[in-house]
């Protein structure tokens, strides 16, 4: 016959575990809850990172301190996307422009079941669909106007927040980021220090 085994947990062991399982899901938590921040600051990590060779080129080359230094590249950077966005942006606004010139024969062609759209009317009859729904519920309710701009709102928002706040991370990254790096290794033992 087999003998039973009794396994005796003590109080201060299985609140300890909880205490464990909850704080892991608490940090779980957290992050998952600022997980756009930390995006940004990844991001802005990586900018620095990138900018660094550069930013230590403007200093050694132009004689300059380590803050004008990335303001000459921020400014240098700024012309290069000024740069390719005059480049794009002019042929961009010539196709928007000649879509919505466009767009009235495309709705009469797609209401006459002709032209590239003309299959949506005669196989699946779009245009009397939406003449129902706007009948019913108005255009708020057929194409969600409402809630759709207010989150294209918020997302212009979260996108002009994001880079405003990944420029002043990079920019601040870049002038302080030697000292945190000796800072990090001043805290390691002096034996493992060379080695990391």
């Amino acid at each position: 016959m087999r003998q039973e085994r009794l396994v005796d947990l003590r109080a201060a062991t299985v609140i300890r575990t909880l205490a464990i399982i909850i704080a892991a899901a608490l940090a779980v938590e957290i992050i998952w809850i600022a997980r756009q921040v930390i995006s940004w600051i990844v991001i802005a990590l990586f900018l620095a990172l990138a900018l660094d060779p550069l930013v230590g080129l403007f200093e050694r080359r132009a004689k300059l301190a380590r803050g004008w230094a990335i303001g000459a590249v921020y400014v240098a950077l700024a012309l290069i996307l000024t740069g390719i966005g005059a480049t794009f942006l002019p042929s961009l606004i010539h196709e928007v422009n000649g879509l919505a010139n466009a767009l009235p024969g495309y709705l009469h062609d797609l209401t006459h079941g002709r032209g590239r759209l003309g299959f949506l009317e005669t196989k699946y009859h779009i245009v009397e669909k939406v003449k129902a729904q706007v009948e019913t519920g108005g255009a708020t309710k057929l194409l969600g106007i409402s809630g759709t701009a207010l989150s294209i709102t918020q997302s212009v928002i979260t996108a002009v927040a994001a880079t405003v706040t990944i420029i002043f991370l990079t920019f601040f990254m870049l002038l302080e980021g030697r000292a945190w790096t000796e800072r990090f290794y001043g805290l390691l033992p002096e034996i493992g220090r060379a080695h990391v």
